[in-house]
């Protein structure tokens, strides 16, 4: 009787084997290795991207094309005015044609100045004000558009008055101070040539100046006319010039009758949600929009408004970081990538090799009736897919997950993900393919055992370690590492991956043989022992070969996470310090031209000379004093560079001596005694009472000489009665630098242009891309380690298998469970802790030696910092106490399910 179609399919599905868990772990491992390597590249391309974009304003990103009717020539302004409306037409047609869309126009007039109606005759009061006209280029109707009565209200609160083409908008605050109200006239007057007149003007409606957050509307316009601003000493907020909203038509005619220039900018806003790959081409058309500004019809078109304009954006250059990043990041990430997946490769191998001789005996029937190495690698590669497509879905989730949850920032897989994911199943198939051909062509020779006891014969623990050894060499004469320039990079490389793992192994290698060869003479002592303690150890002992490679490749596993974390913590600490010596504090604030006010709590001043020269010296040095009372609050310390009080406390000195310190590669500097310093036109007479590997503040690596301000400025006052002028000033803060930049009268792009913040230097490309590589390393590593306890775990269920009759048996003959549970418990107790203790006690040192070698941004002081990671030490331990825990209940399992009549009755 035939089977129906559903029974059919049924039994198909039946026939179909279950993907294997250790094929599908170990695919899962390789492609989420292959797959988030790029991905964690192109996530710290958009994080960098993310972070520039909001230390900045909107409008900074957009492009904005900045032109007008200023000139070196000596035609009124009214002819230029003339020519106006085809310059903005060409500039709009280039944005279009340059895929941009229509332009935001924006006219200003300033200054301006409107006299006071309450005040007549010649000693009327003025009121500086900005004429300012805001419209969209579009030729159809625009909501955006100021010369329609929708848009003004829309993006104004009128209190009163409405809108009018033939009138102007004035502030409250300016209304109120000149008592002006919709329908009085006010007065402007421009500039003084003799061309122009004061120009009368209609108030149309007063509004209220909008407050933060601004509409999209006003974009970047926000401190330039309506925000408050911080003012400067006591003066508290203020105001910038009250802006008066025209039409442009009124503006123009109100310029020309002033006489005064129009300053135009055409912005082409960029997209709100805006990636790195969408700024990448948003980029691409503000290049052609440059490229159409600086020639053709826009130059033709501005040569008789006034000079060429000109594309200002922040655009390319965050770009370029962001691409700067992945570039450093790049190389160290590939490494980790590759070695990750290489090693991923080795185990399927491992897992098609242990396949294929647990089907030994049948491999051989095949054989015998004609099965060929090809045809068998075949089928093993079919029978794998299901596993390995399985797997690939699952590491493909896992890496795209990892890197968007623990990643730099969230990033969307795209082909290239797919592309990498593919590859990366077919390599799992073609090594098993290869691997399985291999084994069955050798099981089909003769003289198939030769190969093994040749490679028996191999000392492969000497081989290893001469390997160790040639490796460290690089290292050793100082090639070999990431960061060999001055521009730094991440501290991975191919030696710097390779030198701990070979280490490693060949350390715990020799460790295990070591321990192997002790043994015999604790043999007596075994029967001493109770029985599952005496089981456990006779099992290690049986199996001298099995003992050493599951040590040292769990060794290996864990050392990898043991050396990643120290890396990564040692490399932290590093950055840290070095963040603390090239700027000094939380923000410094630069005043050099300023008098300095009374500064708020938590700040400190500062002078700096970046050269002086030493009399016996044949090298120069900076100099930084300070003020030591003040200086330690606020300055970022690391115990690296020294006793912070002890070394201020010598800086103090005694009256009439000036005491210094240096900081830094003093080579060709005197360490202690007197010296003569010449700073400027003068020569001093100092002190040096101490020399330090690094100091806040310090440019580079030094040397920098470090000194208090009062005995400095004392000693100076005999020569020059105004001694500061000689230095630059600073102003270091602990904490929001807000409070600094306002007594310093500091706002706006002044503010962010002057201060230098810790923050800003830890974003730094060179800096990221280490940070973020040592953090992917170390999330590989840990991935590593897990794989290697999994995998201790598994070789104990391997091992339970093979033991079963011998299980069977000691049952029979009285064993207890408890004793049975305490043997496998203790057997991988041992193999673990010999390999935990192998791994930390060579990774660390490795990571030390490493380290010192390496360093993320060598152009900084101090030195690279070794740090000992607690957390990931505790970690590895827990984690490996799970392991022998979960390994022993599963491998009483296991001696629980074995059917004792069937497997007595197997040999018969």
């Amino acid at each position: 009787m035939r089977r129906s179609g559903r029974t059919g399919r049924l039994a198909a599905l039946r026939r179909v084997p279950r993907p294997d868990v250790g094929l599908v772990l170990l695919t899962a491992v390789l492609v989420g290795v292959a797959v988030s390597a790029p991905l964690d590249v192109a996530a710290a391309g958009e994080a960098t991207w993310r972070h520039g974009r909001e230390a900045l304003d909107p409008s900074a990103v957009s492009a904005t094309v900045v032109g007008g009717t200023r000139g070196q020539g000596a035609e009124p302004q009214t002819e230029r005015l003339a020519h106006l409306d085809a310059l903005s037409s060409a500039v709009s047609a280039a944005g279009r044609d340059a895929g941009l869309g229509d332009a935001l126009e924006l006219q200003t007039v300033e200054p301006v100045s409107v006299q006071d109606p309450a005040v007549p005759g010649p000693k009327h009061a003025h009121a500086p004000v900005v004429l300012v006209s805001r419209t969209s280029t579009s030729t159809s109707t625009s909501p955006t558009s100021t010369t329609t009565s929708s848009s003004a209200e829309a993006n104004l609160h009128l209190v009163a008055g409405r809108v009018d083409a033939a009138g102007v908008l004035v502030p409250q605050d300016l209304a109120d101070q000149l008592h002006l109200r919709p329908g009085d006239r006010m007065t402007l007057a421009g500039s003084v040539t003799t061309r122009a007149r004061p120009a009368g003007v209609t108030v149309s409606g007063i509004y209220v100046r909008p407050a933060a957050p601004l509409a999209a509307y006003w974009a970047g316009l926000g401190l330039r006319f309506f925000l408050r601003a911080p003012g400067r000493g006591d003066e508290g907020v203020v105001y910038p010039p009250a802006p008066v909203i025209a039409a442009p038509a009124l503006l123009d005619a109100l310029a020309g009758t002033i006489d005064s220039p129009v300053d135009v900018e055409w912005s082409f806003p960029a997209p709100r949600t805006l990636d790195l790959a969408t700024a990448e081409r948003t980029a691409s058309a503000y290049a052609r929009l440059a490229a159409a500004v600086a020639g053709g019809r826009v130059t033709e078109a501005a040569l008789p408004v006034g000079d060429p304009p000109v594309l200002r954006t922040s655009l390319p250059g965050l770009i370029a970081d962001a691409r700067r990043t992945t570039a450093l990041l790049s190389p160290p990430v590939r490494a980790v990538g590759v070695g990750g997946a290489a090693a991923a490769l080795v185990l399927v191998g491992a897992w098609a090799a242990a396949s294929s001789r647990r089907r030994e005996v049948q491999l051989r029937g095949l054989l015998a009736r004609g099965l060929r190495p090809a045809e068998a690698a075949g089928r093993a590669a079919r029978a794998a897919v299901p596993a390995v497509l399985l797997g690939a879905v699952l590491g493909t989730a896992l890496g795209w997950a990892g890197v968007s949850l623990l990643g730099p920032a969230r990033v969307r897989p795209d082909t290239a993900t797919a592309a990498g994911a593919l590859l990366a199943a077919v390599a799992a198939l073609v090594v098993v393919a290869v691997v399985t051909a291999a084994l069955v062509a050798r099981l089909d020779r003769v003289d198939a055992g030769r190969l093994e006891q040749r490679l028996g014969r191999v000392p492969w623990l000497p081989v290893l370690s001469a390997v160790a050894a040639v490796a460290a060499l690089p290292l050793l004469h100082g090639s070999g590492t990431s960061t060999g320039t001055s521009t730094g990079g991440a501290p991975l490389g191919a030696v710097a991956l390779a030198v701990p793992l070979l280490v490693v192994g060949a350390g715990a290698g020799l460790a295990v043989t070591a321990l192997q060869r002790l043994a015999p003479r604790a043999l007596p002592a075994l029967d001493r022992l109770p029985t599952g303690a005496f089981l456990a150890a006779r099992r290690v002992l049986a199996a001298p070969g099995a003992a050493r490679l599951v040590v040292v490749a769990c060794a290996v596993a864990l050392g990898l996470s043991v050396y990643a974390s120290a890396l990564a913590d040692s490399s932290s600490r590093t950055l840290r310090a070095k963040a603390a010596v090239a700027v000094g504090a939380d923000a410094v604030v630069s005043a050099d031209d300023r008098v300095l006010p009374a500064l708020p709590a938590g700040t400190s001043a500062v002078l700096r000379d970046p050269q002086v020269s030493v009399a016996s010296a044949t090298r120069n040095a900076a100099l930084l004093a300070l003020d030591p009372e003040t200086f330690a609050a606020v300055a970022t310390w690391d115990t690296r560079f020294g006793d912070r009080d002890r070394l201020l406390h010598r800086l103090a000195g005694a009256p009439g001596s000036v005491p210094v310190v240096i900081a830094g590669d003093a080579t060709g500097l005197p360490s202690t005694g007197a010296a003569a310093l010449q700073e400027g036109p003068y020569t001093l007479q100092v002190q040096v009472v101490a020399r330090v590997p690094a100091f806040p503040g310090m440019l580079g690596r030094g040397p920098l000489v470090v000194v208090a301000q009062q005995p400095l400025l004392a000693a100076l006052a005999a020569h020059d009665p105004s001694p500061r002028a000689l230095f630059d000033q600073e102003v270091w803060v602990r904490g929001d630098s807000a409070p600094a930049q306002r007594a310093l009268g500091l706002t706006g792009s002044g503010a962010a242009a002057t201060t230098t913040t810790t923050a800003g230097f830890l974003q730094r490309p060179d800096v990221r891309s280490a940070a973020y590589a040592l953090a992917y390393l170390r999330a590989v590593a840990g991935a590593g380690g897990a794989l290697g306890l999994l995998g201790l775990v598994l070789h104990a269920a391997g091992q339970q298998r093979r033991r079963t009759v011998a299980t069977v048996l000691l049952d029979r003959m009285g064993l207890g469970r408890a004793a049975g549970r305490t043997a496998a418990a203790l057997e991988l107790g041992l193999l673990a802790g010999t390999a935990l203790v192998c791994g930390c006690v060579l990774a660390l040192p490795a990571c030390a030696f490493v380290l010192g070698r390496v360093d993320p941004v060598p152009a900084v002081a101090p030195a690279p910092l070794f740090r000992v990671p607690a957390l990931a030490l505790l970690a590895v331990v827990v984690g490996t106490l799970a392991a022998v825990v979960l390994g022993a209940l599963l491998v009483d399992r296991l001696a629980r399910r074995a059917p004792a009549g069937t497997v007595m009755r197997a040999p018969a």
